[in-house]
Protein backbone atom coordinates (compact mmCIF):
# COMPACT_ATOMS: atom_id res chain seq x y z
CA UNK A 1 0.00 0.00 0.00
CA UNK A 2 3.13 2.55 1.02
CA UNK A 3 4.81 1.82 -2.50
CA UNK A 4 1.37 2.08 -4.39
CA UNK A 5 0.77 5.78 -2.63
CA UNK A 6 4.24 7.12 -3.72
CA UNK A 7 3.64 5.49 -7.00
CA UNK A 8 0.05 7.56 -7.60
CA UNK A 9 2.10 10.53 -5.41
CA UNK A 10 4.71 10.77 -8.15
CA UNK A 11 2.31 10.84 -10.52
CA UNK A 12 0.88 14.20 -9.37
CA UNK A 13 2.33 17.24 -11.44
CA UNK A 14 3.92 20.34 -10.31
CA UNK A 15 1.99 22.06 -13.03
CA UNK A 16 -1.93 23.73 -12.23
CA UNK A 17 -4.56 21.11 -13.29
CA UNK A 18 -7.77 21.94 -14.51
CA UNK A 19 -10.98 21.34 -11.86
CA UNK A 20 -14.10 19.45 -13.38
CA UNK A 21 -15.92 23.04 -13.01
CA UNK A 22 -13.34 24.06 -14.75
CA UNK A 23 -14.40 21.39 -17.94
CA UNK A 24 -18.19 22.22 -17.21
CA UNK A 25 -17.43 25.81 -18.49
CA UNK A 26 -15.34 25.04 -21.23
CA UNK A 27 -18.46 22.72 -22.60
CA UNK A 28 -21.05 24.98 -21.81
CA UNK A 29 -19.47 27.86 -23.72
CA UNK A 30 -17.63 25.81 -26.35
CA UNK A 31 -19.15 22.24 -26.89
CA UNK A 32 -17.64 19.04 -25.69
CA UNK A 33 -14.91 19.26 -27.71
CA UNK A 34 -14.07 22.53 -26.06
CA UNK A 35 -14.17 20.32 -22.16
CA UNK A 36 -12.79 17.80 -24.17
CA UNK A 37 -9.96 20.30 -24.68
CA UNK A 38 -9.42 21.25 -21.04
CA UNK A 39 -9.61 17.22 -19.80
CA UNK A 40 -6.72 16.29 -22.86
CA UNK A 41 -4.25 19.26 -21.22
CA UNK A 42 -4.95 17.97 -17.78
CA UNK A 43 -3.75 13.96 -19.12
CA UNK A 44 -1.17 15.44 -20.62
CA UNK A 45 0.31 17.22 -17.73
CA UNK A 46 -0.28 14.04 -15.84
CA UNK A 47 1.75 12.38 -18.46
CA UNK A 48 -0.81 10.80 -20.08
CA UNK A 49 -0.92 11.29 -23.63
CA UNK A 50 -2.64 8.09 -25.44
CA UNK A 51 -5.58 9.43 -22.81
CA UNK A 52 -5.46 12.58 -24.59
CA UNK A 53 -5.64 11.66 -28.06
CA UNK A 54 -8.38 8.99 -26.51
CA UNK A 55 -10.51 11.51 -24.88
CA UNK A 56 -10.62 13.99 -28.32
CA UNK A 57 -11.27 11.13 -30.64
CA UNK A 58 -14.29 9.75 -28.43
CA UNK A 59 -15.59 12.98 -27.77
CA UNK A 60 -15.56 13.82 -31.03
CA UNK A 61 -17.52 10.89 -32.18
CA UNK A 62 -19.94 11.53 -29.52
CA UNK A 63 -20.24 15.30 -30.95
CA UNK A 64 -20.86 14.12 -34.15
CA UNK A 65 -23.65 11.54 -32.72
CA UNK A 66 -25.25 14.86 -30.91
CA UNK A 67 -25.09 17.08 -33.42
CA UNK A 68 -27.32 14.68 -35.85
CA UNK A 69 -29.64 13.84 -32.45
CA UNK A 70 -30.01 17.70 -32.28
CA UNK A 71 -30.72 17.83 -36.07
CA UNK A 72 -34.05 15.64 -35.31
CA UNK A 73 -35.28 16.77 -31.98
CA UNK A 74 -37.61 19.82 -30.54
CA UNK A 75 -35.72 22.78 -29.27
CA UNK A 76 -37.00 22.65 -25.41
CA UNK A 77 -35.40 18.44 -25.92
CA UNK A 78 -32.02 19.57 -27.25
CA UNK A 79 -31.72 22.30 -24.24
CA UNK A 80 -31.91 19.20 -21.96
CA UNK A 81 -29.21 17.49 -24.10
CA UNK A 82 -26.99 20.10 -23.81
CA UNK A 83 -27.13 20.16 -19.79
CA UNK A 84 -26.53 16.32 -20.02
CA UNK A 85 -23.19 16.64 -22.44
CA UNK A 86 -22.11 19.70 -19.51
CA UNK A 87 -22.56 16.84 -17.00
CA UNK A 88 -21.09 14.11 -18.78
CA UNK A 89 -17.56 15.67 -19.52
CA UNK A 90 -17.99 16.96 -15.64
CA UNK A 91 -18.00 13.60 -14.52
CA UNK A 92 -15.77 12.45 -17.24
CA UNK A 93 -12.78 14.67 -15.48
CA UNK A 94 -14.07 13.70 -12.23
CA UNK A 95 -13.60 9.78 -13.30
CA UNK A 96 -10.29 10.03 -14.96
CA UNK A 97 -8.30 12.55 -12.80
CA UNK A 98 -10.46 12.79 -9.72
CA UNK A 99 -7.42 10.86 -7.53
CA UNK A 100 -4.91 13.28 -9.29
CA UNK A 101 -6.58 16.13 -8.50
CA UNK A 102 -7.21 14.79 -4.96
CA UNK A 103 -3.46 14.84 -4.35
CA UNK A 104 -2.89 17.67 -6.07
CA UNK A 105 -4.67 19.72 -3.99
CA UNK A 106 -3.17 17.95 -0.63
CA UNK A 107 0.07 18.70 -1.68
CA UNK A 108 -1.12 22.28 -2.51
CA UNK A 109 -1.10 22.47 -5.82
CA UNK A 110 -2.13 25.59 -8.27
CA UNK A 111 -5.23 25.68 -10.61
CA UNK A 112 -5.43 27.37 -13.71
CA UNK A 113 -8.01 30.53 -14.04
CA UNK A 114 -11.21 29.24 -14.46
CA UNK A 115 -11.39 32.54 -17.20
CA UNK A 116 -8.81 30.59 -18.94
CA UNK A 117 -10.88 27.60 -19.48
CA UNK A 118 -13.92 29.80 -20.14
CA UNK A 119 -11.28 31.29 -23.12
CA UNK A 120 -10.46 27.94 -24.51
CA UNK A 121 -14.74 27.68 -24.91
CA UNK A 122 -14.63 30.68 -26.61
CA UNK A 123 -12.32 29.92 -28.67
CA UNK A 124 -13.38 27.03 -30.07
CA UNK A 125 -16.96 27.83 -30.34
CA UNK A 126 -15.36 30.37 -32.75
CA UNK A 127 -13.40 27.69 -34.59
CA UNK A 128 -16.98 25.57 -34.40
CA UNK A 129 -18.81 28.94 -36.08
CA UNK A 130 -16.00 29.50 -38.54
CA UNK A 131 -15.95 25.82 -40.00
CA UNK A 132 -19.84 26.08 -39.88
CA UNK A 133 -19.92 28.74 -42.01
CA UNK A 134 -17.46 27.65 -44.12
CA UNK A 135 -18.70 24.11 -45.10
CA UNK A 136 -22.51 26.73 -45.03
CA UNK A 137 -20.82 28.58 -48.46
CA UNK A 138 -19.14 25.78 -50.02
CA UNK A 139 -22.66 23.85 -49.67
CA UNK A 140 -24.22 27.15 -51.34
CA UNK A 141 -21.95 27.03 -53.97
CA UNK A 142 -23.14 23.92 -55.64
CA UNK A 143 -27.40 25.47 -55.91
CA UNK A 144 -27.27 27.49 -58.78
CA UNK A 145 -30.52 30.26 -58.04
CA UNK A 146 -33.13 31.93 -59.84
CA UNK A 147 -34.70 35.16 -58.77
CA UNK A 148 -38.12 35.85 -58.97
CA UNK A 149 -38.66 39.76 -59.17
CA UNK A 150 -40.27 41.38 -56.14
CA UNK A 151 -37.67 39.37 -53.47
CA UNK A 152 -38.24 35.74 -54.17
CA UNK A 153 -35.50 32.82 -54.78
CA UNK A 154 -35.61 29.46 -56.13
CA UNK A 155 -32.81 27.27 -55.80
CA UNK A 156 -31.89 24.30 -57.25
CA UNK A 157 -29.10 21.17 -58.06
CA UNK A 158 -28.29 18.21 -58.93
CA UNK A 159 -30.23 17.38 -61.83
CA UNK A 160 -33.27 19.54 -61.67
CA UNK A 161 -33.05 22.56 -64.29
CA UNK A 162 -33.54 25.77 -64.61
CA UNK A 163 -36.76 24.71 -66.11
CA UNK A 164 -37.81 22.83 -63.13
CA UNK A 165 -37.25 26.14 -60.79
CA UNK A 166 -39.29 28.44 -63.24
CA UNK A 167 -42.13 25.43 -62.83
CA UNK A 168 -41.83 26.01 -59.20
CA UNK A 169 -41.67 29.24 -58.96
CA UNK A 170 -44.74 29.36 -61.02
CA UNK A 171 -46.72 26.79 -58.61
CA UNK A 172 -45.65 28.38 -55.52
CA UNK A 173 -47.16 31.64 -57.05
CA UNK A 174 -50.41 30.21 -57.36
CA UNK A 175 -50.41 28.81 -53.90
CA UNK A 176 -49.41 32.44 -52.91
CA UNK A 177 -46.03 30.98 -51.26
CA UNK A 178 -44.52 33.57 -53.84
CA UNK A 179 -45.17 37.00 -54.25
CA UNK A 180 -44.62 38.14 -51.02
CA UNK A 181 -41.98 40.07 -48.81
CA UNK A 182 -39.44 37.17 -50.27
CA UNK A 183 -39.17 33.31 -49.78
CA UNK A 184 -36.74 30.79 -50.47
CA UNK A 185 -37.47 27.54 -51.44
CA UNK A 186 -34.86 24.98 -52.77
CA UNK A 187 -35.33 21.99 -55.67
CA UNK A 188 -33.15 19.21 -56.01
CA UNK A 189 -33.69 16.25 -58.57
CA UNK A 190 -31.49 12.96 -58.37
CA UNK A 191 -31.95 9.81 -60.32
CA UNK A 192 -35.67 10.83 -61.40
CA UNK A 193 -36.74 11.41 -57.94
CA UNK A 194 -37.37 15.20 -57.24
CA UNK A 195 -37.46 17.06 -53.53
CA UNK A 196 -38.19 20.05 -52.85
CA UNK A 197 -37.70 22.23 -49.34
CA UNK A 198 -39.95 25.11 -47.98
CA UNK A 199 -39.03 27.29 -44.81
CA UNK A 200 -41.84 28.11 -42.11
CA UNK A 201 -40.39 30.59 -39.68
CA UNK A 202 -42.05 30.76 -36.02
CA UNK A 203 -44.39 28.02 -34.95
CA UNK A 204 -46.47 26.89 -37.10
CA UNK A 205 -49.65 24.24 -37.18
CA UNK A 206 -48.17 21.05 -38.05
CA UNK A 207 -51.30 18.95 -39.38
CA UNK A 208 -52.76 22.49 -41.53
CA UNK A 209 -48.58 22.68 -43.03
CA UNK A 210 -48.67 19.33 -44.34
CA UNK A 211 -51.88 19.45 -45.45
CA UNK A 212 -51.29 22.05 -47.40
CA UNK A 213 -47.83 20.98 -48.86
CA UNK A 214 -50.01 17.65 -49.72
CA UNK A 215 -52.24 19.41 -51.83
CA UNK A 216 -48.94 21.68 -53.17
CA UNK A 217 -47.14 18.32 -54.16
CA UNK A 218 -50.01 17.26 -56.52
CA UNK A 219 -49.99 20.20 -58.05
CA UNK A 220 -46.03 19.95 -58.68
CA UNK A 221 -46.55 16.45 -59.60
CA UNK A 222 -49.44 17.70 -62.16
CA UNK A 223 -46.95 20.31 -63.64
CA UNK A 224 -44.39 17.65 -64.39
CA UNK A 225 -41.45 17.51 -61.06
CA UNK A 226 -43.10 13.95 -60.29
CA UNK A 227 -43.53 11.39 -59.65
CA UNK A 228 -41.73 10.65 -57.07
CA UNK A 229 -41.70 13.88 -55.41
CA UNK A 230 -40.67 14.71 -51.88
CA UNK A 231 -41.75 18.31 -49.95
CA UNK A 232 -39.40 18.55 -46.71
CA UNK A 233 -41.19 20.92 -44.35
CA UNK A 234 -38.00 23.00 -42.73
CA UNK A 235 -37.95 25.45 -39.56
CA UNK A 236 -35.62 28.36 -40.19
CA UNK A 237 -32.91 27.19 -39.35
CA UNK A 238 -32.88 24.51 -42.29
CA UNK A 239 -34.29 21.37 -40.00
CA UNK A 240 -36.45 18.82 -41.83
CA UNK A 241 -39.82 18.87 -39.51
CA UNK A 242 -41.81 16.76 -41.38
Amino acid sequence: MESESIIEETEVPVSPLYRPGDVAMATLLGSPIAGAIVIGMNSARLGRPLERWITLALTALGMAILTGVLWNVSYSASGTLALLAIAVMYKLEQALHGKALAQHKRRGGAHPSTWKAAGIGVLCLLSVGILAGAAMVVGQMAWDSLEFPPNDVVYFAGDATEEDARVLAGVLTEYEWFGGPGEEAYIERSEGHSTVSLFFAGDFDASGTVGWCRQLGYALVDAGLGPPLTIEICDEYGVVRN
